[in-house]
């Protein structure tokens, strides 16, 4: 459930730019968070870093490329750069795995899209017969392909959303806001996507996702806190009015049963091209 409002107390708006199609730039901001239509090659750098204390950690960075379809990642291709990785009870060691250690925020991933290594490539070791029938058997009817971050929202959400629009002088842009309650009841905390249009045109150029300094994730005895949780990106314009990211980048520290996990990941998109015919 969507509730639409159109705030214009901050600064009043330019001629031609009506705040009240708040549903307009709505579908906007989920498109851009979506990816953009038709067939785009991609290529980027990713830089990550995952501490898991005792469990394990990893630190590295790669160069990909990869495939937009309607905004779904087919054919990813990681070429690594060097990853600093330690198992449990185990001193860290440099490897260059081409399996990808992290997943793009923005455009949409499906089953055997991302994690898939395409055809000629050659799989993990562990990777055999048997492996591929546990996998089968937990997940007969995979799901189709999806925004991460919308996955989370869907995951963690439990009331009605609320999106306003306001013009914002200083940028000389359309802010829209969308609040998403992380659970249910009036005390629920919220995240807030916030999603800028330069000019109050139809293309963002900037995506922010705070969340509350502190939540609760999970059901049951067992929940995880969250802390310090935050995703931005930025937007470019491609060609045919679609939009892609330049650069995404997201942080969070997790902490359950007495231990605690941080994570961060940044990508550059260095190119963006329509495939070739």
């Amino acid at each position: 459930m969507l509730v639409f409002l159109a705030l214009g107390a901050f600064a009043a708006p330019p001629d031609g730019v009506a705040l009240d199609r708040v549903e307009v730039w709505d579908a906007g901001a989920r498109a851009a968070l979506d990816g953009p239509p038709g067939c785009w090659e991609v290529v980027g750098r990713a830089t990550w870093d995952y501490d898991a204390g005792r469990f394990g950690s990893s630190q590295g960075d790669a160069v990909f490329f990869g495939r937009l379809v309607d905004g779904v990642w087919v054919d990813v291709r990681v070429s690594p750069l060097g990853e600093l990785a330690r198992e449990r009870s185990k001193e860290a060691s440099l490897i260059f795995s081409s399996e990808p250690r992290f997943v793009p925020l923005l455009g949409q991933i499906g089953p055997a899209s991302f994690y898939d290594p395409g055809d000629g490539a050659t799989p993990d070791a562990d990777d055999d017969d048997r492996g591929s029938k546990r996998r089968e058997a937990k997940d007969p009817e995979p799901e189709g392909p999806e925004n991460v971050i919308e996955q989370v929202f869907a995951e963690l959400e439990g009331g009605a959303e609320t999106v306003w629009a306001s013009w914002r002088e200083a940028t000389r842009s359309v802010e829209v806001v969308r609040v998403v309650p992380l659970g249910k009841g009036a005390q629920a905390p919220v995240a807030e996507v916030r999603v800028r249009f330069p000019e109050g045109g139809t293309e963002p150029d900037r995506v922010d996702i705070s969340f509350p300094p502190q939540f609760m994730v999970g059901d049951g005895p067992v929940r995880a806190r969250v802390e310090g949780a935050r995703v931005e990106a930025s937007v470019r314009p491609l060609a045919d009015g679609a939009s892609f990211p330049a650069a995404e980048a997201y942080s969070f520290t997790a902490s359950v049963l007495g231990l605690q996990f941080t994570g961060a990941q940044s990508v550059k998109y260095t190119n963006a091209v329509r495939c070739s015919p």
